[in-house]
């Protein structure tokens, strides 16, 4: 989820309490461009992909872990 997290952080909007706590000018925050509209998208997908990839990683990881739990107490059994 870390890294899914740090790409959404890269597409997620400033907030204006943010903003306002930063002391910076407000930037506008739309692309001005059909290429600032593509990377932004690609951006997203990006970070969609890697929150799928992630949950993925886990459930098999998970499942590994208690294979080898259940494989040790039929073991000791």
């Amino acid at each position: 989820m870390v890294l899914g997290k740090t790409v959404a952080g890269l597409v997620r909007k400033p907030t204006r309490r943010r903003i306002e706590e930063s002391n910076r000018p407000v930037v506008e925050e739309r692309p001005g461009c059909a290429f600032g509209l593509v990377t932004r998208k690609g951006l997203e997908d990006l970070s969609k992909d890697f929150e799928r990839l992630e949950s993925k990683i886990n459930g098999l990881i998970f499942g590994v872990i208690i294979t080898v739990l259940l494989e040790t107490w039929k073991a000791m059994g």
